[in-house]
């Protein structure tokens, strides 16, 4: 069986002395693992709720989103894993937008304009 929180938005300024770094990226968070009782009979104790993914996200990006989506990834996935014995599967999926620093007047340390594909 399996839970999952979708598209867990989150945007974080990395404030340094002389410019700030400003990061966007979508999480999604898909859960494997022991939750049969919550359909068979349900008891929705082992279930992780969608909230709470969310909130953790949130709580782990504070101190841990620093570096590469990929490093990210990883706690997000061990924290699941490792604290909710239920889980024996983690699926951790970021997207990552760009944003490119704003060039006005030869400086732009603190503004942003999105990247757009085309």
């Amino acid at each position: 069986m399996h839970t999952e929180k979708n598209a867990v938005n989150l945007s974080k300024i990395i404030r340094h002395k002389d410019y700030h770094e400003f990061r966007q990226i979508s999480v999604n968070v898909s859960l494997e693992g022991d939750f049969e009782t919550a359909h068979t009979i349900g008891d929705n104790t082992k279930i992780l709720p969608t909230d709470t993914q969310k909130n953790t996200v949130y709580a782990l990006a504070k101190e841990h989103f620093t570096s590469s989506i990929e490093a990210f990834g990883l706690i997000l996935s061990n924290h699941f894993y490792s604290n909710n014995p239920q889980v024996s599967k983690t699926k951790i999926e970021i997207t990552e937008y760009c944003w490119n620093r704003m060039i006005i007047d030869g400086i732009a340390p603190f503004s942003f304009i999105h990247q757009w594909r085309q």
